[in-house]
């Protein structure tokens, strides 16, 4: 610790007192002011590519129900379980989907030899949060729902 030595002039070293301490404000839990929120989303409605903005998560956490088309299943031999072969509408990638994984706006709830069930979540028109279950089958329209 070094030693406070007065100018000769003046006659104590200043003590810090707490208007010259350094104060800084806890962030902890507030949003970056720099970075747009989300916008709010329209109850009752489902996502488009366009109204998906920004990054998306890597992998079978990014992919929203309503932009797969389902394109095979395959049954495993040793465990008797299904695997489900989708394909993003946006993308020429192939991805293999099992009971229970999870996607963006929901999970995959049951495979079956034809058609893949999924359990959606969604906002309804008052804003509170639903659950509907979505069907894909081989060879049909994308935006098969039940």
């Amino acid at each position: 610790m070094a030693v406070c030595k007065p100018p000769p002039n003046y006659p104590l070293c200043p003590i810090p007192t707490p208007s010259r301490i350094e104060r800084r404000p806890v962030l902890t839990g507030l949003r970056d002011p720099f970075r747009l929120p989300p916008p709010p989303g329209r109850p009752g409605e489902t996502y488009t590519v366009e109204e998906l903005k920004g990054p998306m998560p890597p992998g079978t956490r990014g992919l929203v129900i309503n932009q797969l088309k389902l394109q095979g299943v395959v049954r495993l031999d040793l465990s008797n379980s299904m695997i489900a072969v989708v394909v993003p509408v946006y993308a020429n990638r192939a991805y293999f989907l099992r009971e229970n994984d999870a996607v963006y706006n929901g999970a995959v709830s049951k495979i079956t030899p034809d058609s893949i069930y999924f359990k959606e979540n969604f906002l309804d028109r008052y804003g509170r949060a639903q659950v509907r279950e979505v069907v894909k089958r081989l060879g049909s329209a994308s935006g098969e729902g039940r």
